[in-house]
């Protein structure tokens, strides 16, 4: 009757901690804005489909990629300029939606392209940290005068320093 009155306690003991101490996970710590600063923006073509039979503007190919530069401020950092996730020189871009919390992004945008005479609609989703970006980049392009086309991208970001006077 002793011997059943101890597995009780034996089961306890075992469950417990023998050091009386617990262990901590390690904390990890989740962005809640990007680091301001100098930001290098990466995106690599990875599908490319025309949507009509116009002559395309676009003279990119799957695998292509280009890289572009961004000043972020301060002021920008929880909700970065649109033009951080466009990247092309001389498009005006709007927040259609916006979304960025703990390392989790999701946005679309509207740019417009006076130069190709039409809007490209832009969607970003994916994950960041205080000093990077990683996530698939969509557009499609609603051109008056030339082709329009449907292009997926992987887009990489990050931040390599302090603002550079232009």
């Amino acid at each position: 009757m002793r011997r059943l009155a101890l597995i009780p306690l034996l089961v306890t003991a075992a469950c417990s901690n023998a050091t009386g101490s617990e262990q901590e996970a390690p904390k990890v710590e989740i962005a809640t804005a990007l680091q301001p600063g100098q930001w290098e923006i990466t995106r690599e073509i990875t599908r490319l489909v025309a949507t009509d039979n116009g002559e395309q503007a676009i003279e990119r190919s799957v695998g292509s990629s280009t890289t572009f530069s961004h000043c972020l401020a301060a002021a920008d950092a929880e909700k970065p300029d649109a033009t951080l996730f466009a990247g092309i020189e001389g498009e005006t871009c709007e927040y259609k939606n916006f979304y960025m919390s703990r390392g989790r992004i999701n946005a679309s945008l509207a740019c417009t392209s006076p130069d190709l005479g039409g809007q490209v609609m832009r969607t970003i989703d994916g994950k960041f940290t205080a000093d990077s970006i990683e996530a698939g980049a969509s557009a499609d392009t609603y051109f008056g005068s030339y082709g329009d086309v449907s292009i997926s991208a992987r887009m990489t970001g990050r931040r390599i320093g302090e603002c550079v006077n232009a």
